[in-house]
């Protein structure tokens, strides 16, 4: 991608670099924004979702002041792994299933930002 402006629509500075940390393929995300399963309403715009393979990609657009689409944010779920999104689902799973001193240790990484 040379620019921000491809597959249709205006992909801010945001939705591009979450892409690159999250590890989203352009094809997964361009194949989102052109032919999404589901489209929801959301807060001025829509979110909308694909599944590829074993992944949902998700993207979050509006409509900018020239009724151009502009695509706002972008995540996947799973995560790919070793992404930073992968390792606090991680994380959070630890907790959830964790004893009270595992919750507790945790929390002081968390807290520490470890």
């Amino acid at each position: 991608m040379k620019n921000n402006i491809f597959g249709g629509a205006i992909w801010t500075d945001h939705a591009l670099s979450r892409m690159k940390e999250r590890g989203i393929p352009d094809d997964y995300a361009i194949s989102t924004f052109k032919n999404p399963d589901t489209s929801k309403r959301n807060e001025g715009g829509l979110k909308l979702s694909k599944q590829i393979d074993d992944k949902t990609v998700i993207l979050v657009i509006k409509k900018n002041e020239e009724s151009e689409w502009l695509v706002v944010s972008a995540w996947m779920d799973p995560p790919m792994e070793g992404t930073k999104d992968f390792k606090k689902k991680q994380r959070y799973n630890e907790y959830r299933k964790g004893s009270l001193g595992k919750k507790i240790w945790l929390t002081i990484l968390k807290q520490l930002g470890l």
